[in-house]
């Protein structure tokens, strides 16, 4: 993929579709590799290389953290605090001064934006088709031990309080940042514009929900996507941003791990169908308190 002279204003246009083209494979390439050196925990059957290329990063960047805060604060650094301060510094604030250094600052842009009227109804029906998932996840034998210890250090009040806040970070780059970093312009698009226009009860009921939207004779994927409701240009960024989202769950129980990657990308078509990443942080918010209710018996 090179540059061609610009010679007139087609190639001009053409150098530009191209650079911005480059500029993303770079910033997938790039936000992969961020995302795989931010893990906290990771799992001991990795191959070595793996492991200590993660701890090459990992390392310099907590005791980073470490340093900064211990500037403001100097009482007992637990792990509970030092991960939530690592965690926001790392997916919402270095994320975020990157994107207003590209002029991607506006939070518009990267979908911190009011949820249109489908957000509400996505996320109760969201919520409802997730139990059943829940149910299953919540019953392996791996998936209360995970986080009992956690809960025994921190406390139910403390625990909760600390996945709440990160988790808001977490869906600013997956599902804010990572969603616009993955589109050829580099932001979100615009808002979708959603088509009620049927007597159908069957066909009515999903574009109530969003879906069934008109295609304007397209076929194939596009189509697909537009019946979804989804813009023009946002399929390899869902598809990215769910790779992302699976990423951060590879150290957790295995049925967590194998339902963040469809569940990621499910989030991502949400945040671009409602206008919003918000929608895709309270369904996400909605899910795990359900999943911590129905461990708590066990802890």
């Amino acid at each position: 993929m090179m540059l061609k002279p610009a010679n007139n204003e087609s190639d001009v246009a053409t150098n530009q579709k191209l650079g911005l083209s480059l500029a993303r494979i770079l910033a997938i390439f790039v936000s992969f590799a961020y995302s795989l050196a931010l893990l906290d925990f990771f799992p001991s059957h990795w191959p070595a290389g793996l492991r200590s290329a993660q701890l090459f990063f990992y390392g310099p960047i907590l005791r980073l953290v470490t340093s900064a805060v211990r500037v403001v604060y100097d009482g007992p650094l637990t792990h509970e605090l030092r991960n939530h301060v690592y965690i926001w510094l790392c997916l919402a604030i270095i994320p975020y001064l990157l994107m207003a250094i590209i002029g991607r600052g506006k939070p518009a842009d990267l979908g911190l934006r009011l949820p249109n009227k489908i957000g509400v109804r996505l996320l109760a029906v969201s919520v409802v088709l997730s139990l059943p998932f829940i149910v299953w996840m919540t019953q392996s034998d791996q998936f209360a031990p995970y986080y009992k210890p956690y809960i025994a250090r921190a406390g139910h009040a403390a625990f909760v309080g600390f996945n709440v806040a990160n988790m808001f970070a977490e869906h600013f780059l997956f599902h804010g940042v990572v969603l616009a970093l993955a589109r050829r312009n580099l932001c979100w698009p615009d808002a979708p514009v959603d088509c009620v226009s049927t007597t159908q009860d069957a066909k009515k009921c999903l574009q109530w929900l969003g879906f069934a939207q008109p295609t304007g004779g397209a076929t194939g994927l596009t189509a697909l996507t537009r019946w979804m409701g989804l813009p023009d240009g946002c399929v390899i960024a869902v598809c990215v941003s769910g790779v992302h989202f699976s990423l951060v769950h590879v150290s957790k129980d295995p049925r967590e791990l194998i339902l963040s990657l469809p569940g990621g990308m499910i989030l991502a078509l949400v945040a671009y169908r409602t206008n919003s990443f918000l929608v895709p942080l309270a369904i996400h918010l909605a899910t795990a308190g359900l999943a911590y209710g129905v461990m708590l018996p066990s802890l």
